[in-house]
């Protein structure tokens, strides 16, 4: 959902993190039923370590995350803001020397 309207004040925000993919995510259908003017999710959004320089597993995490139900259930009615920490990055305390960063980046943008 594209992020609320300018001029509207966004009044209840809610936030997320630290999202395992691999878990069951039944709190998507929590949140939205809140109904928040917006969601912030402050990173580690997804936990796609990589293992090689192709690091398939970042493209796998988001895939997975993308496919719980509840996540395509809330989707489209949760406006969304997120923001990359170092599993987003492909790397546990991933830092600007971090090779997959391009990568990470460009499946990020897709994504959210």
């Amino acid at each position: 959902k594209s992020l609320p309207n300018s001029e509207k004040t966004p009044t209840k925000i809610a936030f997320g993190s630290c999202i395992n993919q691999l878990l069951p995510q039944p709190h998507w259908d929590t949140i939205v039923s809140y109904e928040p003017d917006l969601l912030l999710l402050m990173g580690d959004n997804i936990y796609g370590d990589c293992q090689n320089a192709s690091c398939p597993e970042l493209g796998l995490a988001y895939q997975q995350f993308l496919n719980h139900p509840s996540v395509q259930g809330a989707a489209p009615r949760l406006p969304v803001f997120a923001t990359l920490d170092d599993h987003d990055y492909g790397q546990n305390f991933a830092n600007k020397n971090n090779p997959h960063k391009d990568h990470a980046k460009h499946l990020f943008q897709q994504v959210f």
